[in-house]
């Protein structure tokens, strides 16, 4: 039986999440369901986007990876392709490009009309996926989907301008640079990132403990992206920081 993820934007205090688990535990009661969060803010496909993109590397191939999040009517197109090995049904609102780049292969499954709601129809996907069907069998080529832009940091030979793109559960504040970018631009030089009106950290620590409780601490994540941090405080919301706001690492010349 397969492996089933869910990432919606529900929440846990209605009964969303437990209607969904069940239409599919009645098409398939052997299924191994795994929340990867319920907590998305609403209607944000950008989170949503990150949190599954960094997520679904850990599970097999062959899971069936399910986004609830900004599915605006039950007439909305259901979104079904594979990637890495993985499959994924996702509404046609942007999160798809969100999470990759390229997509090869993408499927739409038509709305089934009014007698059947959003949760039913993924039942309805993963059961059919579940039961051996072919990806091409369940839709059409999907043609022309929705596209969401990422935004891209802006970089020199100088410096880097770079946007807050994710702020975590404990108020850490991940930046839409990579590891790989920032030491390309860097090549051993000293820099100051400067951030709001605070004074400019100028040292990347590998964790937050190399610094004393309540320091700011900027560091890689475990996805290699830029991240400030506080050890044991809230970065976020004691520097003022919100999604899209953003830094500049100037580099010494």
């Amino acid at each position: 039986m397969s492996i089933i993820t869910l990432t919606s934007d529900y929440g846990t205090t209605d009964h969303y999440v437990a209607a969904l688990k069940g239409y599919l535990l009645s098409k398939d009661p052997g299924l191994t369901i795994v929340d990867v969060s319920h907590e998305i803010g609403s209607f944000d496909t950008v989170k949503a986007a990150f949190v599954l993109r960094h997520a679904y590397p850990a599970f097999p191939e062959g899971t069936i990876h399910c986004v609830l999040v900004h599915n605006r009517t039950d007439e909305q197109r259901l979104l079904l392709f594979e990637h890495n090995g993985h499959v994924f049904l996702v509404p046609d609102n942007g999160v798809a490009t969100l999470m990759f780049d390229e997509i090869n292969a993408c499927f739409a499954i038509p709305s089934a009309g009014a007698h059947m709601n959003w949760q039913q129809r993924v039942a309805e996907c993963v059961h059919a996926l579940n039961s051996g069907t072919p990806i091409a069998s369940l839709g059409e080529p999907a043609g022309q989907i929705e596209r969401r832009i990422h935004l891209n940091p802006v970089v020199t030979n100088a410096f880097i301008r770079a946007s807050a793109i994710y702020i975590d559960n404990y108020d850490n504040v991940v930046f839409n640079v990579r590891r790989e970018l920032f030491e390309s631009v860097c090549k051993g030089r000293d820099f100051k990132l400067y951030y709001k009106r605070h004074d400019p950290v100028t040292v990347i620590h590998k964790d937050y403990y190399n610094v004393p409780v309540g320091e700011v601490v900027c560091r890689f994540n475990d996805r290699r992206f830029l991240e400030l941090g506080i050890n044991m405080g809230k970065a976020a919301s004691l520097l003022g920081i919100k999604i899209d706001d953003t830094v500049q690492v100037h580099f010494d010349e």
